[in-house]
């Protein structure tokens, strides 16, 4: 990481977090490093296999700062919000499923 970050061979430092590859502690490790040395972490997790690392994801978005989550939710990139050509009932959205999660609930 030092080497490649000293060249700017790299912008981020992509890990792949999963059973046989990289482990949960093993991938916070490389994000620290790669932060250290001013590469932006991209995170791949739990894709074949579910090894709890939605929790390290879920650790490193507190620590995006305002102006990155302006950025990602401002549409700077001309995407709309949740990369939805609609909103409301024509979303896409799975709505049995949203519907029917409320139905427990009295009000």
């Amino acid at each position: 990481i030092p080497k490649i970050a000293s060249e700017g061979l790299a912008e981020f430092c992509d890990v792949f977090c999963e059973e046989g590859i990289f482990s949960t502690e093993q991938t916070q490790k490389i994000i620290n490093a790669a932060k250290r040395y001013g590469l932006k972490p991209q995170i791949h997790i739990d894709e074949i296999v579910d090894t709890n690392g939605a929790l390290l994801a879920a650790s490193e978005l507190g620590n995006i700062s305002d102006r990155r989550t302006y950025l990602l939710l401002g549409g700077k990139w001309g995407l709309p919000p949740y990369l939805i050509k609609e909103s409301g009932l024509n979303s896409g959205f799975m709505m049995v499923q949203y519907s029917s999660a409320g139905e427990s609930f009295i009000l």
